[in-house]
């Protein structure tokens, strides 16, 4: 069974393994209150056996317990999430600060893995998949005056292209950065000053077509042209006009799920 460690299972692992040889619950009640983790002997023990059911640890005759090949891979699936957590709060602090700067970083983010993600996706995509995009892309074209709707649309359009490219890792990292900004004024804004329907259906077009290299193109295209958009909106308003704006944390939306249609 996968036991999820909590911080007291993780010094034990970590005392245990850097331990030159098997250690017992008293020894490691000592390195345990060295580390400043205070706990009793029972509470120890029961950790102990809950480690060594999970088979993380293993008994040794008369001397203690030692770690197991999985406990060690254990931790280092630990430290591995730890710091892909921090990494995500790491990116979170950075693009939720609402200055142009930041704003563009993201998209240009965004430029770098989704010219990717729409690459792979010329050579991977299904009609099915392609049917959905079109329809989104009609559905969007049929609220073209309600901004929630369409930046709605905005994000199940990408987020399709995203799944389509078949790679598991482009896809988490653009689930992860998309959402940032998306529904803030200034996006709203921005869609309402520059039509990017037709840029949609050129992306579209080229995914159908299986072109690969066009389907790239014409995302980098896409992308650069909310850059410019930005830079324009930017200068069309005074700073309080932005402050007043912008002064709202972004609310996200989820882009993890299938993406919808009506």
């Amino acid at each position: 069974m996968d036991y999820a460690l909590n911080d007291k299972m993780v010094a034990i692992l970590e005392i245990i393994d850097k331990s030159p040889g098997p250690i017992g619950s008293w020894a490691l009640s000592e390195r345990l209150k060295e580390k400043g983790i205070y706990t009793s002997s029972a509470t120890v023990g029961r950790l102990l056996n809950s480690l060594e059911c999970a088979g993380y640890l293993e008994k040794v005759t008369n001397t203690g317990r030692s770690i197991t090949d999985a406990g060690r891979k254990k931790l280092s699936s630990f430290y591995f999430s730890d710091h892909m957590n921090n990494q995500k709060q790491v990116l979170e602090s950075v693009v939720m600060k609402q200055d142009l700067a930041n704003f563009i970083s993201v998209l240009q983010a965004r430029r770098a893995i989704e010219r990717e993600t729409a690459r792979l996706a010329a050579k991977n995509i299904t009609d099915i998949e392609l049917n959905r995009l079109q329809s989104i892309l009609d559905n969007v074209a049929h609220h073209s005056e309600n901004l929630e709707y369409i930046a709605q649309g905005d994000v199940e359009f990408h987020t399709g292209i995203a799944y389509a490219s078949r790679n598991e890792i482009l896809a988490s990292l653009y689930s992860m950065l998309f959402p940032y900004g998306q529904q803030t004024s200034t996006f709203a804004n921005i869609r309402k000053k520059f039509d990017y329907s037709t840029t949609h259906q050129d992306i579209l077009n080229a995914l159908k077509a299986h072109d690969s290299v066009r389907a790239e193109n014409v995302m980098v295209q896409h992308i650069e042209s909310m850059i410019e958009g930005l830079n324009t909106y930017w200068d069309h308003f005074s700073t309080d006009q932005k402050d007043s704006e912008l002064g709202d944390t972004p609310t996200l939306i989820n882009t993890l799920s299938t993406p919808h249609i009506d």
